[in-house]
This record gives structure tokens, sequence and C-alpha cells, in this order.
């Protein structure tokens, strides 16, 4: 926790041992959560705990409404691997300390505006709260926390604003002393002193105030638009030491991607004193036993009729190195650890790997679970289309917020959007790949990095082996010249550790790898020519391909060439805002391989160099057709969500129980499997059948 240094010996054990900052995946939250009804944990989640989300996507569940968490029924995989083989020879937390750094010149670049912030705000927050709520802070934040003008006196100045202000102390004052350890500390990041942007200390002060935006017993939930470069997590790791040191014993902070979450830790580990314990993402499996044998020929068979049905490469992809099929989300993302009977019998029959049957036990809705805490804080790229935001507002009972570009808040400055150079519609294959190779070539050449996003890591891969290698030549990969980042890269990595489960050591020196791609994607390669640098989606969200030479604003910024554009408009904003970051200039094209939007009416793609009104309608053609899509997605799960966070409520009151005497599996799991098809009323009859069950014994 912070401010352990000026606590007293008396309080420091407790603080230590009660106060802590957790980051999280969706996941491994879900596993605290369900450790904690079990008593495995000795950190459950409560109602005093705070909730920081990075990304509305950990709030939007937009694929998997509700999830069942599975145990194996070991006897009944057995029974199954006997039988298939038969089948076959017949015939598959960490703790952050503020810490200190030396004191040097601070490089000022940009005339940042207090009144113009404020302006900005009030013309993007509209609502009489809003508007009521930062009249009051033009009284109370008035001037920098911290002056950097100079060197002079700047050390006394941090000195006395590090002093911790004591129990009865403002909110003010607290962020003020939190503000000045960022100041000292963010040397290690940029080689110099650097005050947060106005935008961030008014974003976190709304924060702070969210009962006024959105009032609800205990403290009102928000969510803000923070657009991508804009210093999310910066604003997060400020949020989460503010309410630790305010009391909260527990401040979960949900990363829902495992390589950005390992990041934040990497940057922020020069500010924060990092405890090295981590929740085991994998909870320990109970094994369950109580399926009949009739039962499971029928589950069998109904996977292996949609086993069939399964398509590579839309619902599953191979990974050859590592020996398994993998399911792929709506983006073409492999689902690592997805689990579908149909999926194992898939794994058996490619690759002889052993079927786990699981059944399913406790049904968890994650609004249900982010909901007990006692307030959520979300910041993200962008908030989704109108659609999501009704969906996020109803369902999480939170106020929205729009946070403006830091750039749009100094004098004489305007944030710069991205330049379109054009969007290319392809009929073949060939002809798709012949075009990326090229225009990824051709802006190489004028001097500036490129990035380029394809929709899955074989589109990755054929790209690079079969055509940029092919023109650039294979010592293209050996000097950098050319880089990938897949998803891949985590379980070919992976694969190389004995542990299993992979212990976390692993995990780090995997994003490591993949944060050296990263730092390297806009400098020069060995060559001396700029790189090109082919990702999956995984690289198009969240990373900072950050641009250090000034002779690439000169010749446009860095060019990033999408080849799709996702079904999702949250998902565009975030691969956009991988060029044009902060200050400094962007352009991106588009480059489409026509059997992806069949059905679509699109315009004539043009081929043209600059941006058209054309090429623009084009992309929002296909992003609305995505909105409508998401529209229908979430209204046809409004009532599986509602069923689902009652299926939550009883799973927590009765999942507890499930060694008792008396504890009738298979009708628990039943009422789990078919909880879409049974009324509210039936939900709960049969869960009092079951504890009664249990009472009886």
């Amino acid at each position: 926790a912070m401010g352990i240094k000026s606590c007293s010996a008396a309080n420091k054990a407790s603080v230590e041992a009660d106060m802590q900052v957790c980051y999280h995946t969706a996941h491994s939250l879900e596993v605290q959560y369900l450790k904690g009804l079990t008593g495995e944990s000795e950190h459950p989640i409560t109602e005093n705990a705070v909730l920081i989300v990075d990304e509305v996507d950990g709030l939007i569940v937009d694929e998997d409404v509700n999830r069942s968490y599975v145990y194996e029924d070991k006897k009944a995989s057995d029974l199954l691997n006997q039988g298939l083989e038969r089948t076959r020879r017949g015939g598959k937390s960490l703790r952050y300390h503020l810490g200190a750094s030396p004191l040097v010149a601070p490089k000022m670049h940009w005339s940042e505006r207090l009144d113009q912030t404020y302006e900005q705000m009030e013309a993007l927050n509209t609502s009489t709260q809003a508007r009521a709520l930062l009249t009051d802070l033009r009284e109370l934040y008035t001037e920098p926390i911290v002056t950097l003008d100079s060197t002079e006196g700047m050390e006394a100045q941090l000195e006395a604003l590090k002093a911790h202000p004591g129990k009865g102390c403002t909110d003010f004052e607290l962020l003020s002393m939190i503000t000045a350890y960022v100041v000292e500390n963010m040397v290690e990041r940029l080689g110099s002193h650097f005050m947060p942007h106005h935008t961030q200390i008014l974003t976190i002060l709304l924060f702070l105030e969210s009962n006024r935006l959105h009032p609800k017993e205990g403290g009102g939930n928000v969510v803000a638009e923070v657009g991508t470069g804009e210093g999310k997590s910066l604003i997060i790791s400020m949020l989460a030491a503010f309410h630790v040191l305010r009391g909260c014993p527990r401040v979960n902070v949900l990363v829902d991607n495992i390589s950005l979450l390992e990041r934040d830790f990497s940057t922020f580990e020069p500010l924060f004193q990092l405890d090295t314990r981590w929740e085991q993402e994998a909870g320990r499996r109970w094994a369950r036993i109580g399926k009949k044998h009739a039962a499971l020929a029928e589950s069998v068979e109904q996977a292996q009729a949609e086993m069939k049905e399964k398509v590579n490469g839309q619902d599953y992809t191979i990974d050859s190195k590592v020996k398994k099929c993998k399911m792929l989300d709506r983006f073409g993302r492999p689902r690592d650890s997805a689990y579908e009977l149909w999926l194992e019998l898939l794994n058996n029959q490619q690759f002889k790997t052993p079927v786990r049957y699981l059944s399913p036990q406790f049904l968890l809705s994650r609004p249900y679970v982010l909901k007990k805490h006692s307030k959520i804080i979300g910041l993200s790229g962008s908030l989704g289309n109108e659609a999501e935001q009704d969906f996020v507002k109803s369902t999480y009972e939170c106020e929205l917020l729009h946070v403006p570009a830091f750039l749009d808040c100094c004098r004489g400055q305007k944030k710069e959007r991205p330049t379109c150079r054009g969007v290319f519609k392809e009929e073949t294959e060939e002809a798709y790949f012949q075009r990326l190779s090229k225009l990824a070539i051709e802006y190489r050449d004028r001097g500036v990095p490129v990035v380029i996003i394809m929709k899955n890591d074989d589109m990755v891969s054929q790209l690079v082996t079969k055509h940029l290698c092919t023109e650039l030549g294979e010592e293209a990969l050996e000097s950098k010249e050319v880089n990938t980042i897949s998803s891949a890269l985590f379980s070919e990595n992976r694969s190389k550790f004995k542990a299993s489960p992979p212990r976390p050591p692993s995990l780090l020196y995997i994003c490591r790898m993949l944060k050296d791609v990263i730092d390297n994607a806009a400098r020069l390669s060995t060559t001396g020519k700029y790189r090109i640098t082919c990702t999956s989606p995984i690289g198009g969200r969240g990373q900072d391909y950050r641009v250090l030479d000034d002779a690439v604003d000169v010749n446009g910024g860095l060019m990033l060439i999408v080849g799709f554009i996702p079904e999702s408009e949250r998902e565009y904003v975030q691969f956009l805002g991988r060029t044009g970051r902060q200050d400094k200039k962007g352009q991106f094209a588009a480059v489409l391989l026509a059997n992806d939007y069949v059905g679509l009416d699109l315009a004539q793609a043009s081929s043209g160099e600059d941006s058209t009104e054309s090429d623009l309608r084009i992309i929002r053609r296909i992003l609305a057709d995505g909105n409508e899509r998401t529209k229908e997605t979430l209204r046809a799960q409004s009532e599986v969500l509602r069923k689902g966070q009652v299926v939550n409520e009883v799973c927590e009151r009765v999942f507890p129980k499930r060694e008792e005497p008396g504890f009738d599996t298979e009708q628990w799991v039943d009422m789990i499997r078919n909880y879409r098809d049974l009324t509210n009323e039936s939900i709960l009859s049969r869960a009092m059948k079951v504890e009664d069950g249990i009472t009886r014994r």
C-alpha cells in the first residue's frame, strides 16, 4: 500500500496486511470470486472493494453473457476416452509502495491551459450534474499541483506535498500527495519530471465525486471515454493508490488482456514497489461424479454433430506448433482457455489429446460479480456505439463521461486525427496480399515505420512468409526489418516451460518479448530503414508504437494498414489509436478482402493517395452493419443475462455446500445446463430442492 513510510509502526503491519491493489484479467477476477465463496481465498470480493476497469470490453459481455464454471468429472472423462479409443481401433496481488527518484530538470513541450480544459470538459459533458460538478471543481483545482516551470525550489515543493496529510485530509490534499510521487517517478518513464495533464487530474477528481454524477448508495458508478494514448494507465494507478490510502481494503483493476496487464506492471514498476505474489488463474478442479452413461453418450453425439459443422479459420484455428485446436472469438482471436466438448473431440481427433469431460456446477454472470464492488470506475478508449453505451448504463447503473484530448486543451494546439490514405477492396486473396505488401513497402521507403493489423495469426504468417519476405528477401526477418506479433507467441513460448500450469515467470518472459517488439517497431532496423510490423489483433490495441524520430512526422507519421474493418466500433477505434498518438502525426489505409463483406453494399473503393469521403463512407458502412448486429445481440441476450444473474445468486448460496451429504449433483448440473429454458421460479424451485436434500440428510 502507498504511504507506508509515513505510517506509524503500529499501523504499518495492518496496512500491509489489509490494503491491496490487485490487477486482474476477467478470468482471474472470476476465479478470485469463486475462491472467496469456497473459503480458498483470504481476499474475497466484498462490498468494500472498488473496481477499476480498463476498457469497457470488460463490462460489455457480447459473447459469453453468462459463463459456466466447470469441474472435471474424472470418471466420465476416463470412460469417454476409453470409448473413443475403442471406437478408433474399431473403425478420438500486488501491493504498491510509492518510491522516489532523482530530481531532473523538466522538459516542457506544450503550453497546457486549465481554463481551456474546463471549457472542453463542459462542451463534452452537458448533463446538469456534470456541469454543476465542473463548476465546483473550478474553485478547487485552479492551478497545477506541482509547478514545473523551473528546477528552483522544486525539490522542496515535492517534499512538502509528499508528507502524508493525515486521516482528516481532503480528497484533493491526498491526490496532491500522490501526484508529487508521480511527478518524481515520471523520470523513470520519460527521462524528466512531468506533471500529469489537467485532463488526467480533472478525470480523477470527477471520479472521486462520482456519487454526484450518478447517485447510488455507497458511491456512483462512472465510465469515462479517455482517448487512446491519453494516459489511462496512469489515471488507473493513481485512482487505485487513492482508494487504498482512503482505507479501501481492496482495489481490483480489471485489464482483460494479459499482455497489457503485464505491460502496466512493467511500466509502473519504477513508480510502485511491486509485490511478487501472483493470483493463479487456474483454480482447483473439484472432481464431481454423477453422469449416467446414457446422458454421456447423448452429450458426445451432440458434440460430434457440432464438431462437423465447425469451420477451420472461422470457428477455430489449428496451432500446429503446440499441437492444439483453439476456439476463435468473434474477432478471429484464439481463446486459449475456452472449453467446449466439440473442441475436446476435435483435439482428440487431430492430436489424440485425451478428452476432458467437464460438468458445469457454477454459473457466473459477470455483471453480477462486478456489481458486488462498492464502486465501479471505468476508463475506455471508446465507449462503443449507442447500444453498447445503453447496455453499460443500464446494466451497471452508471453515468458516462467524455474526456477531451490533451492537445485540445493546449494554447495554439489541436489534436490532429490520422489521415486516411485510401481504402482498397480486392476480389482475390492473391491480389489482397499483394496490395498489403506493396503498400507496406511503399510507405516504408517513404521513411516511416509501418504497422499492419491482420485478422488472425494465419494471415500474418501468409503475408510475411509468402509476400513480404519474397519482396524483401529472407534476411528481412533476420535483420528485424520485418517483425511479427501474434497470439501464438504466448502459446509457443509457454510450452517451453515445464511447469503445469505455466508459472508467472514464463508469462513475464513472453510479455517482455512482446514489449521488445513493440518498443522497436517505430525505430530504424540494422539496414537503416524503418521496420514493418505485422500483427494479429493482439497488437492492435493498448500497445504504444512510440515514434521518437521527428523525421517520421515530416513524412506523415507512422503508417497503419488495417487488413480488415472489425464489426466492433470499439475495436476499430483501438486499431486507429496505434497511429497519431499524443502530439504525433498519423496516417492509415485499409485493404479489404471482398469475401469478408459479402452482402454489404459497399461503394467502390479508391485507388488514390489521399482521403476521400467515399473511402470513409466504406468504413462507416461496415461499422454501421456491425453496430446493428451488436444491437440485435444485446437485445437477444437481455433475458438470458437477467436469468444468469438469478442463477449466479442461487449458486452463491448453494455451491459452497456441494461437498455436504445429500447434495444432488445430477439435479444441480441439469439446472445450470438448462437454465435458459427455465423460468426464474423454476430455477429457484430446483435450487430449494437441492438444499432440502442436504438438510434432510
